[in-house]
């Protein structure tokens, strides 16, 4: 089967673009969210999912001990 297809030149570039995230991904899960109004493509978002353990950390522990005293 042999398959035409046409892209509206409003959607050239976003095109171009797509292609490009999915080249440089290469392997593993591309995830994206496509706006769409009138048949032209006005919003592209990636979403790229990260492993949140690498990021999160302590660096410093920092204790205060205080004493609070009330008379009625």
């Amino acid at each position: 089967m042999q398959y035409s297809l046409e892209i509206r030149q409003h959607n050239q570039q976003p095109h171009i673009d797509i292609e490009n995230d999915i080249l440089a991904k290469r392997n593993g899960l591309f995830t994206f969210i496509l706006r769409v109004n009138n048949g032209n493509i006005v919003d592209f978002n990636v979403m790229d999912y990260v492993d949140g353990s690498k990021y999160v950390g302590v660096a410093k522990v920092v204790t205060t001990q205080f004493t609070v005293s009330s008379s009625d």
